[in-house]
């Protein structure tokens, strides 16, 4: 029984991690100017991947989880440049690479119309996707 309830436990979590991201994620590699506001360093990076909630980067500089960046980019379906403040929720080196890291970063204070605009990229992106 125990082992059915683990398994059930399992099941459960797994489901609520999957529904835990809010929104829908695609693969994107965009430059991206940020600026750590502890000390207004300028870092360049390029988005893995890109949502309407926040961003994965790539970098060449260590970040820590909770640091708080300024953030400025362009969509490229749309031209519209993004900027927002993020933080960051999680970093890890990547273990292939030598100097490579990479960052989750999530949106802080970001304005509707500009969760609209990236809702809409995301949107083009997956559509090219399937065709």
């Amino acid at each position: 029984m125990e082992n059915l309830n683990g398994l059930r436990m399992r099941q459960i979590f797994s489901q609520d991690r999957k529904e835990r991201r809010k929104s829908e994620r695609v693969e994107a590699r965009i430059p991206i100017a940020c600026s750590l506001s502890k000390n207004n360093i300028v870092l360049n990076a390029t988005t893995k991947d890109i949502s309407s909630g926040g961003v994965k980067l790539e970098l060449s500089q260590p970040l820590e989880k909770g640091d708080r960046l300024k953030i400025l980019f362009r969509l490229p379906k749309t031209a519209k440049s993004i900027s927002s403040m993020g933080k960051v929720v999680w970093y890890k080196r990547d273990p292939h690479q030598e100097n490579v890291y990479e960052a989750g970063l999530k949106y802080a204070r970001l304005k509707a119309k500009v969760k609209e605009i990236l809702e809409k990229e995301v949107a083009c992106w997956i559509l090219a996707k399937q065709t």
